[in-house]
């Protein structure tokens, strides 16, 4: 898998495109600009319909850079929610199929047209995925902008083969302090105490259950988990 670096300012004037109202409309865009999509759907590929739906919802978009090179702009965000030295990680699925699959990582969401910065995205992200009550303002959650990354890279994407990837990734660190508004939010999630807990996630096919579990800080930066 190819990877690039790229500084943001290369992002700045790339033109955004606007969402296709249909497949074939987004098809004929992609072709206009030599992107063959014929094999798309086939083996690992995602269909052309499942780009449409993310176009559609907001998790990408597409850019064009010098009038001439069209990509697809990812920007994920991981969200390190931090307690007492801990931080949550998410630490297994189980699909709907019943077949379960280790899954060691913060939590993550991909930065919405909606959201108006990584920050608010990992706000959304807590409340959707986790099923937390809180907002920028609640007492007791502390952003460190300072412990905030973000880089830019491009890689060969496998879901949509042909099609330039281009992710902004951002890490985003909200404290929980103990004793706290916020705190108390996450009380189905372990907190006070520490415990792990499973969250339930409706899919097309049935029930996708998440484990996650309070993980020693030092422990997670060893094992690359934040």
């Amino acid at each position: 898998m190819a990877c690039l670096s790229l500084p943001k300012l290369l992002l700045a004037g790339d033109q955004v495109m606007k969402c296709p109202n249909s497949e074939q409309a987004l098809c004929d865009l992609l072709q206009s600009f030599g992107i063959d999509t014929s094999a798309w759907g086939d083996q690992h590929a995602k269909p052309l319909v499942s780009l449409l739906r993310e176009l559609r919802e907001g998790s990408c978009s597409l850019r064009v850079a010098n009038r001439k090179r069209i990509y697809r702009l990812v920007e994920p965000v991981f969200v390190q929610i931090t307690y007492c030295g801990k931080v949550l990680v998410e630490r297994m699925k189980i699909f709907p199929n019943g077949m379960r699959r280790e899954h060691r990582s913060v939590l993550a969401e991909k930065k919405a047209l909606s959201d108006q910065s990584a920050l608010h995205a990992a706000i959304r992200g807590i409340r959707e995925e986790l099923h937390v009550d809180i907002g920028e303002g609640t007492e007791g959650l502390v952003h460190s902008p300072q412990e905030d990354t973000s880089f830019i890279e491009e890689l060969d994407s496998a879901s949509y083969p042909g099609l330039p990837a281009v992710y902004e990734t951002s890490h985003i660190r909200l404290n929980v302090q103990s004793g706290s508004s916020a705190e108390r939010a996450f009380t189905h999630c372990g907190l006070p105490a520490c415990k792990p807990f499973e969250t339930v996630e409706m899919k097309l096919e049935g029930e996708l259950r998440l484990g996650w579990e309070w993980v020693e800080f030092h422990e997670a930066l060893r094992s690359d988990l934040t």
